[in-house]
């Protein structure tokens, strides 16, 4: 008969007994069920039932804890509109007013009146917390202040222990608890240090960067600082400093989700960020938020602030009006869809966008196939795209646009398709592209706006956060349903990556479409920024409803009213996240501003001399040369900004390369004292070329004469020594001023 079912490891001992030192005994094989052993195999190894109770458990508890929230929500409400003399009555007063406030000083005012009733200005002013060390914390301030101070200070101890003293995480900067508590900020000593950095940081490159200051003022104090702190540090170490600390620091993008008509809400988000001043430049968008990163991309700063007032030439992206009639296949009017974007972004390439604005743009679409990886376009990876195509291909849903190849511009100006591969809606595969953000522009801090109505399900949504300091135990639970959640979608992917590599296909082949949308992930990490612009004006079901019309003009301004307000909250995260990092921004900016000033200047003294230009003439061949003007610069030189050509096709870089195959490469006659060897001097850190993440390591190399030596001499000893690196400004040993420089910082630092 059939042997019972029992547990494993008895049903291993019974098998085992069959096992004789002299040989086999198949008796005890052959009366096993094998059905029943190979199940209990999968169980073992799988857990599939032990993940379909995960699943249900973890359903039930999101629906628990949303119930609970908007239950205690809506009776505190209610609570607070008949008692209104109450605390509680008070503080509902004071949030109710916060949703209606017109400006984000309106609305800051507010949060500090919340925060004095309801008892978060004492935790704020309380230095003393969990998340960090407050005596190292102390410690530090008390060190900066004392370096940077401008009568006893020391300027390059400062630059010696910033450079390898900050980063974006330190003292629990980055931990979502010391934010989730008070409304109008953080712990005030966390604020008084981030003060302290970017003053000391604006004390080493010799400017502050305050707007209450007038630029006459600016300027005197600039003038006084270089001449009392800085006069012995060139300006191109000063550069470099700063460019190596941006670098390690690392920079912020914002990632704008799929969510077809929910995408509007995006443009509120973007507009409260532009307006305080924290709008990252690197951007990323899938689906619907491709359409709005492309909008904000290709406009200037001017532009930009017409587009977030609510002026758009169109709002029907997605969906045909009743008075059209398909004549293909699809469910909505694809070239329709091409079009309404066509009017709002224009007929620019991603490099093009990228040389107006100076801003990074990144879409992300997918391939029909189901072999290649998703494609991030950007103007490094895909500079001859035009932006428009790569939006309206990030947003053809499967099933409901026609899939679309991208368009490019070739070197003659005219349009073609760059393949006869066709893409997708980048979302449903990838809608928040973190790893490769990270990987080609140096980013590690996202600000995500996430509109997808399906991702407050599959991701643990905001609302929870917001009364984990008042009650433990909802803390504990909402902890509990991202840990299961975390759990199950690790085991899907597990199941995945088996699959794949045991049959060797391509991961692509089974995750894209459907199974995808239940991988990724919807939010940043614990230590980024996550906002829900739609939280508050709808709950999910109507949220979904909205997704699948167009809005009306009126609706649409409304969507920005919420989601900017809904922002608002998030500012005193962002602003602390970045708060250095824009210091560094703005440090880099004004160096490179003055070197390119310094450096024309000396040029124009030195090229001034009639004999300088006959000199130029005679030495370089005709050909190579273009014609000078009066400023001894070339009359047919591209226009640039921030030193970049506007593209490839542009530059005269690819006049020159277009000779190479018909003469050989001119080369500076070895008598001529005029045209030299660049030294190390020469070389012009990459920040002064453009400010990109990869571009750390370009160079601008510059022809000097021994008169453009003389006249550039005011940037100190150090300059003829100094190439270009921090790391060789400190222990090159070059120059009077610096070893003795050296001297005193070794015998500080012992």
């Amino acid at each position: 008969g059939q042997v019972a079912v029992t547990p494993p490891p008895e049903r291993m001992r019974r098998w085992l007994q069959g096992f004789s030192w002299q040989g086999f005994s198949w008796k005890p094989i052959t009366e096993l069920d094998v059905e029943v052993l190979a199940w209990d195999a999968v169980q073992l190894i799988f857990s599939p039932s032990k993940v379909v109770e995960q699943l249900w458990l973890a359903a039930c508890m999101q629906f628990a804890l949303s119930s609970l929230f908007y239950g205690q929500r809506f009776v505190v409400r209610v609570f607070g509109w008949v008692f209104r003399r109450t605390r509680i009555g008070q503080e509902q007063g004071i949030l109710a007013a916060m949703r209606r406030a017109s400006s984000y000083g309106e609305w800051c005012s507010l949060a500090a009146s919340y925060d004095r009733l309801a008892g978060n200005d004492i935790w704020r002013a309380d230095p003393r917390s969990s998340f960090y060390d407050y005596g190292a914390l102390r410690a530090k301030i008390a060190q900066l202040r004392r370096l940077s101070d401008p009568n006893t200070g020391n300027i390059f101890m400062l630059m010696f222990r910033l450079r390898g003293g900050i980063a974006r995480h330190d003292f629990g900067l980055l931990n979502p608890g010391m934010f989730t508590r008070a409304k109008a900020g953080t712990k005030l000593v966390l604020e008084e240090y981030l003060e302290t950095v970017t003053t000391a940081l604006r004390r080493v490159a010799g400017r502050d960067f305050g707007e209450e200051r007038n630029e006459q003022v600016a300027e005197e104090a600039t003038a006084l600082g270089q001449q009392q702190a800085n006069s012995s540090i060139p300006l191109d170490a000063r550069l470099a400093f700063f460019n190596e600390m941006r670098h390690a620091f690392g920079r912020s993008a914002l990632l704008l989700s799929g969510g077809a008509s929910l995408g509007f809400y995006h443009t509120g988000v973007i507009r409260a960020l532009f307006q305080q001043g924290l709008l990252p430049r690197v951007f990323s968008g899938a689906s619907a938020g491709s359409i709005v990163a492309a909008i904000v991309a290709v406009r200037t700063d001017a532009e930009l602030a017409d587009f977030i007032s609510g002026e758009v030439k169109e709002l029907n992206f997605f969906f045909p009006s009743e008075a059209e009639i398909l004549r293909r296949d699809e469910i909505l009017d694809t070239e329709r869809l091409k079009s309404a974007i066509q009017v709002n972004v224009g007929d620019w390439t991603f490099q093009e966008a990228f040389d107006r604005t100076g801003r990074i743009l990144n879409i992300v679409v997918a391939p029909v196939n189901r072999t290649d990886h998703p494609r991030l376009l950007n103007y490094l990876t895909a500079p001859h795209v035009l932006v428009w195509s790569a939006a309206a291909c990030s947003s053809s849903v499967p099933a409901i646009f026609e899939a679309s190849p991208l368009l490019v511009r070739n070197a003659d100006g005219m349009v073609e398709l760059e393949s006869e591969q066709l893409y997708q809606d980048g979302s449903m595969d990838q809608d928040l592209p973190m790893a490769q953000l990270a990987e080609l522009f140096n980013v590690n801090h996202f600000i995500v706006s996430q509109v997808n109505a399906h991702a407050a399900i599959f991701s643990l949504t905001a609302t929870t956060t917001a009364i984990q300091w008042s009650n433990p135990a909802v803390a504990l639970a909402a902890c509990m349903v991202a840990f299961l959640k975390t759990q199950i979608r690790a085991w899907l992917n597990n199941i995945v990556t088996l699959i794949t590599n045991t049959k060797s296909l391509p991961r692509n082949s089974l995750t894209r479409g459907l199974v995808q949308v239940f991988l990724q992930d919807y939010r940043g990490r614990d230590c980024d920024v996550t906002i829900f612009p739609w939280d508050e004006d709808s709950n999910i079901l109507s949220a979904f409803l909205t997704s699948v019309r167009n809005p009306s003009l009126e609706d649409y301004h409304r969507m920005i009213e919420v989601a900017e307000r809904r922002t608002w909250r998030h500012l005193g995260t962002i602003k602390a996240h970045c708060e250095v990092e824009l210091c560094l921004e703005q440090c880099v900016q004004y160096l490179r501003r003055e070197l390119e000033r310094q450096q024309a200047a000396s040029l124009q003294k030195a090229t001034s001399s009639s004999s300088f230009r006959e000199s130029m003439q005679a030495t370089l061949p005709p050909k190579s040369l273009a014609p000078l003007d009066t400023q001894g610069s070339s009359v047919h030189a591209p226009s640039t900004r921030m030193g970049r050509v506007p593209s490839f096709f542009t530059s005269m870089s690819n006049t020159d390369l277009q000779s190479l195959g018909n003469q050989p490469f001119p080369q500076p006659r070895t008598s001529s004292k005029l045209l030299q060897t660049p030294s190390k001097s020469d070389r012009i850190p990459g920040s002064l070329v453009g400010y990109s993440g990869h571009a750390i390591v370009d160079q601008v190399q510059l022809r000097r004469t021994p008169s453009m030596a003389t006249a550039s001499s005011s940037t100190g000893d150090l300059a003829g020594e100094f190439d270009g690196s921090m790391a060789a400004f400190y222990y090159s040993g070059g120059g009077k001023k610096s070893s003795e420089s050296l001297v005193g910082i070794g015998r500080e630092v012992c």
